[in-house]
């Protein structure tokens, strides 16, 4: 496998893990859930414990028999493959010594299961982006996920088309200030499009704020596409994920060739973060902060720099295993476990308002023209106020 398509099998589903956060949160109807659903049998959108409770076996199934099975192989899957060899090994020796301990014997449905294993994963390596699930759906694995049937194909494009590449929304706040909230980072080829109208539609404001208080990750290429617009103007390295797999670190690197407008190194850029800021939104984040080309405002991040790729395990259980480890260009460093620090702590919900009195502070001063100065101070007012 080359380091391409470990690529695309590892954070394509980055960022399907954002579809099925997205539709919880905001509690789709049961029409919507049945077509994330569909989406989910191709992608990693069944990783979370909701899609497991629904897709759970009798307990009377559950043998000890078939927990000593899915133990043990998930054990010899962590020790080779997890991207911290001697955390894997911790991993797999734990998780064979509380079977012997006779830690499951008392589990009484398939649920429960997945959920043991996988927090006693996560508190094991801290790796928020292990997970352990079952599915009888059936789910694309790494492996599969590099021969895509014609089916694959025209659901992803199906995706594209629905989630309207990730951007959830683009416009202007008052004063002039530009606002593109995006909920994830989906394949950067069919989103140069998108990206470039958008970016446009925000290419005369005075700032902008990136929204990414709902978004849960997606793709690298999609990280640096974005980053593109801000850093510059010859190619820079953004950042690199590490491939245990294949031993090979892949670098990320800005474009010149945009389809919108350059936003430039000189007007202000905020970005609004959430404690369910996750994965590619948080390697965005960090790499325009090492940058020193944005701000960020809100609330510490998730903490989740691990890529990594699906593995089935025993029948319909399956574990997201992180292969990849990701590296920031100016730092050498990386967010996982501790999430990025905002540079001014509010709650999520406080985030706009705060970011939008902040950047209006900091054009006005460079605002020449007196009527545009005047609308703005007028609007900073009307912010403080609360109004």
């Amino acid at each position: 496998m080359n380091e391409v398509a470990v690529t695309k099998v590892a954070n394509s589903d980055w960022y399907r893990l954002t579809l099925l956060m997205s539709s919880v949160s905001r509690k789709f109807n049961r029409e919507k859930q049945t077509m994330l659903r569909k989406i989910a049998n191709v992608s990693v959108v069944v990783l979370l414990t909701v899609f497991s409770s629904h897709s759970a076996i009798p307990a009377e199934n559950l043998s000890p028999e078939l927990i000593h099975k899915v133990v043990h192989e998930t054990s010899e899957v962590l020790e080779s493959q997890y991207i911290f060899s001697e955390v894997g090994e911790t991993m797999a020796r734990a998780l064979i010594s509380d079977l012997e301990n006779g830690d499951y014997d008392n589990v009484s449905s398939v649920a429960e299961f997945t959920t043991v294993l996988r927090n006693r994963m996560r508190e094991l390596s801290n790796d928020e982006h292990l997970n352990f699930f079952y599915n009888d759906a059936g789910v694309t694995t790494e492996e599969e996920y590099l021969n895509p049937t014609p089916e694959l194909q025209a659901e992803n494009a199906m995706m594209h088309k629905y989630f309207n590449s990730g951007i959830r929304s683009v416009g202007r706040l008052d004063g002039n200030i530009g606002y593109f909230d995006l909920s994830g980072f989906m394949e950067a080829e069919p989103t140069a499009q998108a990206l470039g109208t958008a970016m446009n539609l925000v290419q005369n404001t005075g700032g902008l704020i990136i929204d990414l208080r709902k978004n849960y990750g997606g793709m690298p290429e999609a990280v640096a596409l974005l980053a593109s617009y801000f850093l510059g103007p010859s190619p820079t390295h953004v950042d690199s994920i590490y491939w245990k797999k294949t031993d090979i670190t892949q670098e990320f690197w800005t474009t010149t060739d945009l389809d919108g407008a350059w936003y430039g190194l000189e007007r202000p850029v905020i970005i609004l973060t959430s404690d369910m800021t996750f994965s590619a939104a948080e390697a965005f984040s960090y790499a325009m902060k090492a940058f020193e080309r944005a701000e960020i405002v809100g609330e510490t991040t998730r903490g989740g720099a691990h890529p990594g790729g699906i593995q089935r395990i025993v029948d319909d259980f399956y574990l997201w295993l992180p292969n990849g480890r990701a590296i920031n260009a100016v730092t050498g460093e990386n967010w996982e476990g501790t999430g990025i620090s905002p540079d001014y702590p509010v709650s999520a919900d406080e985030a706009l308002d705060t970011a939008h009195k902040i950047i209006l502070k900091a054009v006005i001063p460079q605002t020449d023209f007196i009527l545009d100065r005047q609308d703005r101070e007028m609007h900073l007012r009307r912010l403080d106020e609360g109004q």
